[in-house]
């Protein structure tokens, strides 16, 4: 028997045990779980159901065991729960109209199908073999243990197969980094810690990282490796990590992660196992991005990409409960996972190249297009990050832009104009009515850069352009300095929009055209302290002066109403949008034709001067 891995208890990083674990009559202690009779712990959770579906669909696993390590007597049971056709009816639609920072409010209470497929009553350690070769349905196998006697312990447990891999996997984790030397030496820390007590994952695993910022002093191992690098972004220092990979000649895979996220290195036998047991050696391997300060919601279990929009699964569940963990079982077609945690296989080097020199944003997107041909994602593969709407970086608008254009022109087949210039006018018409006009500018200028071409990217110089970004966006700055400049905005009242028919913010274009005397009179001359990173419309209905503010960071920006730039901007959109439907075409067949020689190791090899 092949250990896969291990069935885990509450851990360091998470301390919500119902990721893990459900206790009925039972407490945890000391890493065991003691029991009062008839106590009951359940594993139809996150981290601990087996998704016997998505095994079947992407592994050769088929013959499988549990290890239990127990005291006492005890009824163990392998119970399977599948989603119904009425759950699919139910949850319809959900997915992508989610309020992702919320639960959902299920409308009906929801039947689970659940049947018993082992039944055993045992004393002391126990071995529940089982096979899910004929197990229809989408669905999970979890465990349930009852105790028959007081004083009963749970240890722990790990998952066997009879099988063989079918191949020996050497993965080299690369993480990229730009002066943020906490969390990298606090994760790379955790892996040395755990290479050091297990050699399974020691001796299958090496880290490289690469230092964008050139100014981390990190430790070396022979598990790892600081490569210091030119500060191309996150594409960049990406690339440079895939390239360390490939040319080491001893990976089969790399594991592109994320330097922030937090995770259990113990989830590295899962990525282990799977890509050992893969039925396609091609296949890559991403994990779940859960909020960092909302432990149990998800933010996307994968994602589909069509033409110019994004469509990511799982948003919003909460993992917490089992009907979500049963959700995740949904079977859809995954065409790309984020790099916070994405592992394919090295030969995709030789087969499709590297990836864009897009510096950052959309890189993950169009390697995935290109590369990764099928991806699984499963329940129990999920890492923790900070939500990308507590900060705000106005120069990141630009590379948006810019790079979903590059994308849709190299994957789209269908309203790829259409959705383009929609995007270009919505684009624009946010920022102005936030009253953020430089970011205008950058998003137009996303657009220009685009209709350039493959070879205006090829030689640019991505570091100097960031820097030429950051210094034309709007500069936040601290709270005391708003003090300075009139704006106290601890004793500000967070404005609380109220309710106006969506007609009259229409025709009004969200107040632009009602005069300031409409206004309110404090407002104008004191500000409105509206929130910067999460802003929305309403927050700028009838708004002359905001002071836009992150409490999150304590930093923020004031700006002012200027009614004369729709004038100014609706003619630099009408331009951009005459330029794209001519150009479109063209610049399209550009980048289709150079796509070879932008991901080539030469171009890469000029861009970060090796």
């Amino acid at each position: 028997m092949n250990r896969l891995y291990d069935l885990r208890l509450k851990t360091e990083f998470c301390d919500v045990s119902e990721m893990y674990y459900r206790a009925t009559d039972c407490t945890e202690k000391d890493g065991a779980i003691e029991f009062l009779r008839g106590g009951k712990l359940k594993f139809d959770t996150y981290f601990n159901c087996l998704s016997y579906s998505k095994l079947s669909r992407f592994t050769i696993l088929d013959n499988l065991a549990y290890d239990l390590k127990m005291k006492g007597r005890f009824v163990v049971r392998l119970v399977k729960s599948i989603v119904t056709e009425e759950m699919k009816r139910l949850f319809e639609g959900f997915e992508y109209y989610a309020i992702f920072e919320q639960p959902f409010v299920y409308p009906t209470a929801i039947d689970f199908d659940e049947e018993v497929l082992v039944e055993k009553e045992v004393e002391g350690d126990a071995t529940i073999e089982f096979s899910i070769a004929g197990l229809e349905d989408e669905g999970l196998l979890y465990l349930e243990i009852e105790s028959l006697e007081d004083g009963a312990v749970f240890y722990g447990g790990s998952l066997f197969t009879k099988e063989e891999p079918l191949r020996n996997p050497k993965i080299a984790i690369a993480i990229c980094t730009y002066r943020r030397e906490k969390y990298v030496e606090r994760n790379v820390g955790n892996l040395k810690a755990e290479f050091k007590v297990n050699p399974l994952l020691k001796d299958a695993f090496d880290v490289i990282v690469v230092d964008n910022g050139q100014t981390l002093e990190l430790e070396e191992d022979e598990n790892v490796r600081v490569v210091k690098n030119k500060n191309l972004g996150g594409s960049g220092g990406f690339t440079r990590g895939i390239m360390e990979a490939y040319l080491a000649g001893k990976y089969t895979h790399f594991l592109l992660q994320d330097d922030d996220i937090v995770f259990d290195p113990k989830m590295l036998e899962k990525v282990l196992a799977y890509v050992s047991y893969a039925k396609n050696e091609k296949l890559a391997v991403g994990a779940a991005m859960i909020i960092l300060d909302k432990p149990t919601m998800q933010h996307e279990m994968g994602s589909r990409w069509r033409d110019t929009y994004i469509w990511p699964s799982g948003r919003g569940y909460d993992l917490s409960l089992p009907i979500d963990v049963l959700r995740n079982e949904e079977q859809h077609k995954t065409t790309y996972n984020a790099w916070w945690f994405m592992c394919e296989p090295v030969s995709v080097v030789d087969d499709y190249g590297l990836p864009l020199p897009f510096f950052i944003k959309g890189d993950d997107i169009e390697y995935s297009l290109r590369t990764a041909k099928e991806i699984m994602t499963i329940n129990g593969l999920g890492v923790w990050h900070e939500s990308f709407d507590s900060k705000y970086s106005g120069e990141l608008e630009y590379y948006v832009k810019r790079n979903e254009l590059v994308v849709s022109a190299l994957y789209g087949k269908h309203k790829v104009m259409h959705d383009n210039q929609r995007k270009l006018f919505r684009g624009v018409a946010k920022e102005l009515i936030f009253q953020r006009y430089a970011i205008a500018d950058l998003v137009l200028e996303g657009f220009r850069d685009f209709l350039r071409g493959p070879k205006y990217l090829m030689n640019l110089d991505g570091e100097k352009m960031h820097a030429s970004l950051r210094a034309r966006s709007i500069k936040q700055v601290g709270k005391e300095e708003l003090k300075k400049q009139g704006y106290d905005v601890d004793a500000m009242t967070p404005f609380n929009p109220p309710k106006h028919a969506y007609f009259t913010k229409m025709i009004t274009l969200n107040g632009y055209l009602i005069p300031t005397c409409f206004y309110n009179k404090k407002e104008v001359k004191e500000g409105r302290l509206v929130p910067l990173a999460k802003a929305k419309p309403k927050y700028f209905f009838k708004c002359k002066k905001a002071v836009q503010y992150d409490a999150s960071t304590d930093r923020g920006f004031v700006t002012t109403q200027k009614r004369m730039q729709l004038f100014k901007y609706g003619f630099k959109v009408l331009g951009m949008s005459i330029r794209l439907l001519f150009e479109f075409g063209t610049v399209k067949r550009k980048f289709k034709k150079a796509l070879p020689e932008l991901t080539s190791f030469e171009n890469w090899n000029k861009l970060l001067g090796l």
